[in-house]
This record gives structure tokens, C-alpha cells and sequence, in this order.
């Protein structure tokens, strides 16, 4: 017996599928922002989402460069109160994705972005004096206590020992002698 599967699917529905993920993913992100998609037909890009926002017009006007210049295009809305982008979707054939994300929106995550990027700086810059003391402490020590047993010595006191029980460059082998 031979057997044979044939597997169809509607590519427009898959597309359609991918687009609310990525609309989803853009409005967690962005509450405030407006994603759309396009897809050309003959001669026209048709919107696949239904929209009701004036900004929507503006939207279609990036997605004709963009499916010309298959790259993404940026610029300021009309207005200035919105960025506008618009890409050729990467595994979406004939379709192009545009968004509108308010200014504000932006400002507030940079400045988010911002603040995190202090706060992380602060941390780094104690941590890195923490290092420094403890790290230079540890190499002060023993040249100290070595002054001191110099000094014990040349004020007369033969009898000083300096115990370093450190195996470094400092002590090669210990200095505990009797003079």
C-alpha cells in the first residue's frame, strides 16, 4: 500500500495569526502607540487591522517607501507628537507592519532607561572603591608590618620578627630571622 499526505494552508490566515501576535507584543509594550499592517493588493496597500485613529492616514503614507526601499523608514508625524515607523515584514510576504508610538511614551522610557543606567553606575562606582580599599589593604599590610620591624631594627632592637605568612612576590620565603 502506498500512501500519500498533502498538506495546504492558507498563508494569508498564518500571516494574519503572526500579525495579532506582533500587535499584541507592540501594545504591551506601547499601550498608547497604533500598529498596522498592510498588504498590497494590485494596486493598493490595504490595512489588515481596522484602525479609527487620525494618525492611521500618516501610517499609510511610511508604508509606500517603505515597500520601495524594502528597509524600515522613520520620521515624525505631522504633528510631532508621534514617531512613525514602517518595515516590509521579514517572513510575511507582501505584507508591510507600520506603528505610531507617541513622543512621550519614548521619553519616559529613556528616561526609565535613564535612571536605571544612574542607579547602576552608583553601585559600580562603590563596588569598584570597595575593591580598590579591600584589594589595596591586603597589599599595604605586609609592606607596613615589614616597614615597622625596619624601623624596630634600626632603632636597636634586634630581637623584632616579621611574620608574613603570605607565599607572594612579597615574601619569597619567610622573613622570620633572628639578628
Amino acid at each position: 500500500m502506498r500512501y500519500a499526505i498533502f498538506v495546504v494552508w492558507n498563508n494569508q490566515s498564518l500571516d494574519e495569526r503572526i500579525i495579532r501576535q506582533e500587535e499584541s507584543k507592540f501594545s504591551g509594550k506601547f499601550p498608547g502607540g497604533v500598529f498596522q499592517a498592510f498588504r498590497r493588493d494590485e494596486n493598493h496597500l490595504n490595512p489588515l487591522l481596522s484602525i479609527s485613529n487620525p494618525i492611521n492616514q500618516e501610517l499609510v503614507r511610511m508604508a509606500h517607501p517603505a515597500e520601495y526601499r524594502s528597509g524600515p523608514v522613520t520620521q515624525r508625524s505631522a504633528s510631532g507628537n508621534w514617531l512613525l515607523i514602517a518595515f516590509p515584514g521579514k517572513n510575511l510576504d507582501g505584507v508591510i507592519l507600520s506603528a505610531a508610538v507617541p513622543l512621550a511614551d519614548i521619553r519616559q522610557e529613556i528616561e526609565s532607561i535613564r535612571f536605571q543606567l544612574i542607579i547602576l553606575l552608583g553601585i559600580s562606582i562603590l563596588l569598584v572603591l570597595f575593591l580598590g580599599r579591600v584589594t589595596g589593604e591586603s597589599v599595604i599590610a605586609p609592606i607596613t608590618r615589614v616597614q615597622e620591624g625596619v624601623e624596630s631594627i634600626l632603632q636597636g632592637n634586634l630581637q623584632v620578627r616579621v611574620g608574613l605568612p603570605r607565599p607572594d612576590e612579597l615574601v619569597a620565603r619567610p622573613i622570620n630571622c633572628d639578628i
